[in-house]
């Protein structure tokens, strides 16, 4: 039944309910992530980098965006849609990179100050600026809903891609694989969101130019295909096929973090989750911290993607009806050779596990306000080391058992999650407009 919702229902509703929100706030907001590029990148080099600043809380929200998806769900969009797919989804990503922005500022301005061990510190998210305007009942079901993906979505389906990765390449057993990383995960997740945002804010940069630069180097030394690859991704962005191919596989990307062809979009934008991240920051503006999230969609979607997908179709070997991540390892290993199954498992070993470091702080942020607000004679002190325990448990049985019930489960509580802050964005779109105004006026038109 589940399974049935999430294709029927939700496949095809939630990245057309995102694409309008996203073109509808970029409307009233004057599209203004497009038309200030230079400023917006000023302010980003710009940026104080004490405390939590905006950087390091982005560099947690961009790992939990990071993921198989990446690489798998590029290949699966190019297949179901051609080559101009790719241009859809860059299309798609304009209008997510206002809604991520959207949703960040509210989470800024909406977060809360409190007392994390010794020290003072933010928190905040969706949930909050939901109960801020009265829709309680709302952030109730919200913050419930982020606790449950957290443990489904963020460690079992993240670890069992990791074991699986693991097992086939190098014949890694999935209890030692379950029982190493359950252990990494534990240490990481206990020192709290300063552990954890130190290891992203070191490890997603790295990885991400690692990525990069593997995938530079083939599209460079093969440089007289361009001409070729991009005619044809133009040629075929505007027929049927890729155009329906291209925005869905715009959702398909995030979805192969979650299981094939779930249909929810990239980025997470829209979504709610990743501005739990960007809520911690110790930026003095919720428009500034916005502009994170946007450089956030654009490094997710517009580079790593975009490369990506060059790759494959510079490779141009694709065969219909074979598993996404068995094109892009054909593509990439028509290039670096032998290299290529191992360095694709290294990129979903890295990805999946900062999806499952960052998801953490998702489910505790929310657990954190559920007892505050909610269950206030429970007490999130006692009760933290608790989740974070069944938290690293939950990596271990995600690594040793099939996920593919946890891949449902997740679709749709992250299908319904981004349906209600979706919905929340478009009805606070004059606060969000408010607050950008006074920030075009004063930061990009002077």
């Amino acid at each position: 039944m589940i399974s049935f919702i999430n294709a029927c229902i939700f496949g095809p509703l939630l990245p057309c309910a995102v694409f309008a929100a996203g073109l509808f706030l970029s409307v009233k907001l004057k599209f203004f992530h497009i038309r200030y590029p230079r400023k917006l990148s000023s302010i980003i080099a710009h940026s104080d980098n004490a405390g939590t600043s905006p950087m390091k809380a982005m560099s947690v929200a961009l790992a939990g965006t990071l993921g198989v998806g990446n690489i798998a769900g590029v290949a699966a969009a190019i297949e179901a849609g051609g080559a101009g797919s790719v241009f859809w989804m860059c299309v798609s990503a304009l209008f997510a990179m206002i809604l991520k922005y959207a949703e960040t500022l509210l989470a800024v301005k909406h977060r809360r100050s409190i007392i994390d061990g010794s020290k003072r510190r933010y928190t905040g998210g969706a949930f909050a600026y939901m109960q801020d305007s009265g829709h309680k009942i709302l952030a109730f079901v919200f913050a419930g809903l982020c606790v449950i993906t957290s443990v489904s979505m963020g460690s079992i389906v993240q670890s069992n891609a990791i074991a699986v990765s693991l097992e086939n390449s190098f014949s890694v057993s999935p209890y030692i694989c379950g029982i190493i990383f359950a252990v990494l995960t534990f240490f990481v997740i206990c020192g709290g969101f300063k552990r954890i945002s130190d290891f992203t804010v070191l490890a997603v940069p790295l990885f991400c130019i690692l990525y990069s630069l593997f995938s530079l180097y083939i599209i460079f030394t093969n440089f007289t295909e361009l001409p070729r690859v991009f005619g044809k991704i133009i040629s075929e962005a505007f027929s049927l096929r890729s155009a329906g191919g291209g925005i869905l596989g715009f959702a398909f990307i995030n979805a192969m973090r979650y299981g094939v062809l779930r249909g929810i979009l990239s980025n997470e934008a829209g979504s709610g989750t990743s501005v739990t991240a960007h809520a911690a920051s110790d930026t003095d503006s919720p428009c500034k911290q916005g502009v994170f999230g946007i450089l956030e969609v654009f490094v997710d979607t517009i580079l790593l993607c975009s490369m990506t997908a060059l790759v494959i179709l510079i490779a141009d070997n694709i065969s219909p009806g074979a598993p996404a991540m068995v094109i892009a390892i054909s593509a990439y290993g028509k290039f670096i050779g032998g290299v290529a199954p191992g360095f694709m498992s290294a990129a979903i070993v890295f990805f999946a596990f900062a999806t499952i470091v960052c998801w953490s702080v998702y489910g505790a942020e929310a657990l954190r306000f559920l007892t505050s607000d909610y269950f206030t004679s429970v007490k999130f002190s006692k009760c933290k080391y608790v989740y974070y325990l069944l938290y690293s448990i939950s990596v271990f049985f995600g690594c040793i058992v099939s996920g593919e019930f946890m891949w449902e489960l997740s679709d749709l509580s992250t299908a319904v999650m981004t349906l209600i802050n979706t919905g929340y964005l478009i009805s606070a779109y004059k606060e969000i407009r408010a607050e950008s105004n006074v920030f075009v006026k004063q930061y990009l038109r002077s």
